[in-house]
């Protein structure tokens, strides 16, 4: 199977395919095409807060024939390292950087919580991949 690149993040993310916008996802489709699959996960208005919801969905995105995710050794899987070098990017802060007292308040985080959010993400991701070889997140 092909590497599989999953973009997840914010409203960056998901209109990132936008060709009237020259969007970075396309330009990274474009590159990778027939190399790695890329997989837009994208969800316009999400801070760290609600995103963190959203992981376990997300890291689905690694699911194949034979490899079961989050389950420990032996979960039957058969394929090699080089069939589940995955990528991942985490591209959240813009909502949580909206201002508290703002229009944007409800999407405000505090850069401490924010911080905690995106650590927590990255964590929860790869231990989902346990115990394949580790996606990179970017």
């Amino acid at each position: 199977m092909r590497q599989r690149i999953v973009l997840f993040g914010d409203s960056i993310t998901q209109r990132g395919f936008e060709i009237v916008h020259k969007g970075w996802a396309a330009a990274l489709s474009d590159a990778f095409s027939r190399k790695a699959d890329v997989i837009n996960r994208g969800y316009s208005g999400y801070n760290t807060r609600w995103a963190s919801q959203l992981v376990d969905s997300v890291a689905g995105e690694f699911e194949r024939p034979g490899l079961a995710l989050g389950r420990g050794e032996g979960a039957g899987a058969t394929t090699s390292a080089s069939d589940n070098d995955d990528i991942v990017t985490v591209f959240f802060g813009a909502n949580d950087a909206a201002l508290a007292t703002g229009t944007g308040s409800k999407q405000h985080v505090p850069v401490d919580e924010y911080a905690a959010n995106l650590a927590a993400m990255v964590d929860r991701i790869r231990e989902l991949r346990e115990p394949f070889p580790p996606a990179v997140v970017l």
